[in-house]
């Protein structure tokens, strides 16, 4: 789809800035009074200009929950830069956008489909629309040690088996930048007549690039929201929701997004995200190339190491796991005889290094064209580190997937029941009251609602006692559970 708007505009940038250049008397929130009465170490770190622009529904500036003026235009030639018929900023991150997107598609106690890695914000969509949900069980790599996706004959199947369902919730790419086979199962869905959701908070920039995996956006799925934070230089928190075609009342989502979002949305995210829009519309192959490059010297330099291991479109097997994005760089540390969950302390205390993200095999970085080549030769400094110091590889299988527990109840009838305390050793046949998943990436285990398992109780058991954080257990191994 061409370009129809220009891109080259910011709007809601322009108007912000025109507006402090009026300098008015202020008699209005937020309280610092546009930085007058401010901590002195905030104005000394962050600079009075951010106070300047910490705004609020003033003249000019619109009004997220009813846009007329400057942020109708911004969203309409965001909706232009991604290739979607419309576009809503979101100032409460993706997870607002995935519980708005699943209430505007499904209605209370119909059905939708889900992939059993959907995101923890998509079980708050399931309480707050009153749905009852299928998961499909997501595809396992063992040696990765990682859930990837799902394929078309597991989405056909479930339809086959759930002919009520409304809608299918689809999570592409994964965390770590594989991304299923999303125009096959959309082509599914649309076959069944069911609305189509994609939760792509990983791939917002997917669109600016032909090499990288094609966006949901792009292939026509009725919902997508994205997180502009993850990938693109905008404010943590701003993200985005797309929608094509005629099946969802715009209308309707604009008015779940005012429940849902903050009455009094941050100016300084909507600045970020119209900035950060323009440019990659006019920059970001640019951009992605630089990153793409910088993220393959990464690898070429980890293939010179003897325990540690990088993939790329190796990966890639037609069924599950179709296309890859380079710029997620995973660093397998199994062979060299650490977990994560090991490697990552280390990276911190004795290379000052922050990664994304660790897991039992693997740890996770996210590469922007913000990253140096200097950042890369401190990287494999600290690699190469690790590869000179192995330990004792003990267990090279050191997990599984564990099977999805039968539900007994749907998650919005456990939010209502009171919960009772029990021991996680104990709990195995118990109702589950919270999710239970390691974290991150937080993919649930149990569900409210689903029996907790002998398995699960087992998995669980040895992931924390190798150092993974798992949500739903307390520190003093105690889960909360429903009597039924």
């Amino acid at each position: 789809m061409g370009k129809r708007l220009d891109q080259t505009r910011a709007p809601y940038y322009d108007a912000v800035m025109e507006y402090i250049k009026k300098g008015r008397t202020a008699f209005h929130m937020p309280g610092h009074a546009r930085g007058r009465i401010v901590p002195q170490e905030l104005i000394d770190f962050f600079g009075e200009n951010m106070y300047l622009g910490d705004l609020t529904e003033v003249q000019g500036l619109d009004y997220l929950h009813k846009p007329e003026g400057v942020i109708k235009e911004a969203q309409e030639i965001a909706a232009d830069a991604f290739g979607a018929d419309q576009s809503f900023f979101l100032v409460n991150g993706s997870t607002i956008g995935v519980i708005a997107m699943m209430m505007a598609a499904v209605n209370p106690h119909e059905k939708i489909i889900l992939q059993r890695n959907t995101h923890r914000s998509a079980i708050a969509g399931l309480v707050l629309g009153q749905m009852e949900p299928v998961f499909i069980q997501t595809r396992f790599h063992p040696e990765l040690n990682m859930m990837t996706g799902i394929t078309p004959a597991d989405l056909r199947d479930t339809i086959r088996a759930n002919p009520t369902a409304k809608a299918v919730l689809l999570t592409c790419p994964n965390y770590f930048g594989m991304s299923e086979n999303t125009e096959e199962l959309i082509k599914i869905a649309r076959a069944n007549n069911l609305t189509v959701l994609v939760d792509e908070a990983h791939g917002v920039h997917l669109h600016f690039h032909p090499d990288l995996p094609v966006s949901a956006v792009d292939l026509r799925a009725d919902m997508v929201v994205q997180s502009l934070h993850k990938t693109m230089p905008s404010l943590t928190q701003t993200s985005i929701l797309h929608l094509n075609g005629t099946l969802i009342d715009p209308r309707r989502v604009q008015t779940l997004l005012s429940y849902l979002q903050s009455s009094s949305p941050n100016y300084l995210f909507m600045v970020s995200m119209d900035c950060a829009r323009r440019l990659f519309a006019l920059n970001g192959e640019e951009i992605l190339d630089r990153a793409i490059e910088t993220a393959d010297k990464a690898r070429n330099r980890i293939k010179t190491l003897q325990h540690l291991y990088s993939f790329r479109e190796e990966v890639i097997d037609d069924k599950t796991i179709c296309s890859f994005d380079p710029t997620k760089l995973t660093i397998c540390v199994k062979n060299a005889g650490y977990t994560g969950y090991e490697v990552e302390p280390i990276l911190n205390d004795k290379f000052n290094i922050e990664i994304e993200l660790a897991d039992l095999n693997n740890i996770l970085c996210f590469i922007t064209a913000g990253n140096t080549d200097q950042d890369i030769d401190h990287l494999f400094e600290a690699l190469q580190y690790l590869d000179k110091n192995p330990r004792e590889v003990v267990d090279k299988n050191i997990t599984k997937l564990p099977r999805i527990p039968n539900s007994i109840l749907d998650p919005w009838e456990v939010f209502s029941m009171k919960p009772i305390t029990q021991e996680f050793e104990h709990a195995d046949g118990e109702i589950a009251y919270e999710v239970i998943a390691p974290y991150p990436p937080g993919i649930a285990y149990v569900v409210p609602g689903e029996i907790i398992t002998q398995e699960v109780v087992d998995l669980v058991t040895e992931l924390r006692a190798k150092g993974s954080v798992v949500q739903g257990v307390s520190p003093d191994n105690e889960v909360k559970i429903v009597k039924y």
